[in-house]
């Protein structure tokens, strides 16, 4: 999604979060309601690092449910035992 914004971003193209929500239908949602986020956007790196950390959190989300749905039908290995509780605590902090 990075990359795609990056390359909307160097075309001008008018409505990045549209575009982006088509191409992302998985995340529309969250690509509208950062679009409609009216708070300033500071500088491109700091506005570049919450969009990367708020993706990470996402991912590490998805990723959690997924292994909670292992978990529950005790299909889980050592290591993927290990992840979901690592990931359980930084989702909580």
């Amino acid at each position: 999604m990075l990359e795609t914004l990056k390359e909307l971003a160097a075309a001008k193209v008018a409505a990045p979060a549209a575009t982006l929500s088509e191409r992302f239908p998985e995340d529309a949602g969250w690509v509208t309601g950062l679009a409609m986020d009216e708070r300033p956007v500071g500088e491109p790196a700091e506005f570049l690092g919450r969009l990367l950390s708020s993706l990470r959190r996402i991912q590490n989300e998805a990723r959690w449910k997924e292994l909670q749905g292992r978990a529950k039908a005790r299909e889980l290995s050592p290591d993927e035992l290990r992840e979901l509780a690592v990931l359980g605590k930084s989702l909580k902090g």
